[in-house]
């Protein structure tokens, strides 16, 4: 099993969005300065539409497109995803999808408290 930096797909980049500033902090803190403004960038978009999207980005021909989930004491605790070959899942593919996802993710959140 390989280990995937956080910063990685749209599982990892939505949950490091959501993360505390001192946990976010510390995981761009360890990236070079261009990488991290990129990466700083892209998460403000993350938090303001929740959703972030990837395509072949950790593995060829996938892409996914996730959303956050917050527990009980409204922290992100994990992610939701859909996730499948680009040739049928792409950016325009996942446009009419997104709105589902998000109810799932909040319904997911709603059901921890």
């Amino acid at each position: 099993m390989a280990i995937i930096p956080l910063q990685l797909g749209s599982s990892g980049r939505v949950i490091l969005a959501f993360l505390s500033e001192g946990l976010q902090t510390q995981v761009l803190n360890l990236l070079p300065e261009e990488e991290r403004k990129m990466l700083q960038q892209q998460l403000e978009i993350i938090v303001n539409i929740r959703y972030s999207i990837n395509e072949e980005e950790i593995t060829k021909n996938v892409a996914a497109l996730s959303a956050p989930v917050f527990g009980a004491k409204g922290k992100v605790i994990g992610a939701i995803s859909i996730s499948g070959p680009v040739f049928r899942w792409h950016r325009e593919s996942m446009e009419q999808h997104i709105s589902l996802l998000l109810k799932t993710a909040e319904s997911i959140s709603n059901s921890l408290y």
